[in-house]
């Protein structure tokens, strides 16, 4: 959840509200399905241009991402509605690389009403961008193509307070799912148990560690 002032000023005219964004994101299947919902400019305008005080531009998103190749590789879909608008829509790809580097590509369909029969709507929509993570801090940047108004360029930097998760792939359930196997090889019983008892705890419904944990207690 986030609060924030919000202000504009046209020539002598200002005007000014205050509002926030909340949202929520699961993640399931060992962190590699995320589930994510979101409300934007929840909030009122406390002073207008003139007189007539305007609506601020709610929107609400739905958002859905994957994790593939240990989780190295996102491929996520983000679905709003703004309040004054028809539904659009956001696709985006994000490479993960020795847990430090990111590299990202999107496209937004709101792109599309950028186009001016010019020579740069093949990029209208589509945006790049790269991330850099250092143990607790990010820094990240993107560029965003507006066709003839120009080009946008984002930077931000987040420090997170706290225990972090070094690596999303040291609590997967594969991993400690393929050690078991390693150590039933290799007939160490007791070491096999343990790695299949993390991999059930993040993936209780895995039939098939379940069933390779029976055989083992057979054993």
């Amino acid at each position: 959840m986030s609060l924030k002032g919000i202000y504009s000023r046209i020539h002598d005219y200002s005007a000014h509200a205050f509002a926030c964004d909340i949202g929520g994101q699961s993640e399931l299947f060992s962190n590699r399905l995320l589930i994510g919902l979101s409300a934007r400019n929840l909030g009122i305008q406390t002073g207008a241009f003139i007189e007539e005080k305007a609506k601020l531009p709610l929107n609400i998103e739905f958002g859905i991402g994957y994790r593939l190749f240990d989780r190295s590789l996102l491929v996520a879909l983000d679905v709003g509605k703004p309040l004054d608008n028809s539904f659009n829509y956001e696709i985006g790809i994000e490479y993960l690389f020795k847990e430090i580097l990111s590299l990202r590509l999107g496209y937004r369909s709101l792109g599309q009403d950028l186009k001016s029969d010019s020579d740069f709507d093949i990029f209208t929509g589509i945006s790049s961008g790269l991330g850099i993570k250092v143990k607790n801090h990010n820094i990240d940047y993107a560029f965003i193509p507006f066709n003839d108004l120009g080009n946008t360029h984002r930077i931000s930097f987040t420090m997170v307070f706290g225990n972090v998760r070094e690596s999303l792939s040291e609590e997967s359930a594969v991993d400690h799912y393929k050690k078991a196997e390693v150590y039933r090889a290799k007939k160490l019983w007791a070491e096999a148990a343990v790695e299949y008892e993390k991999a059930l705890e993040l993936e209780p419904d895995n039939e098939t560690m379940e069933k390779n944990m029976k055989k083992l207690k057979g054993e």
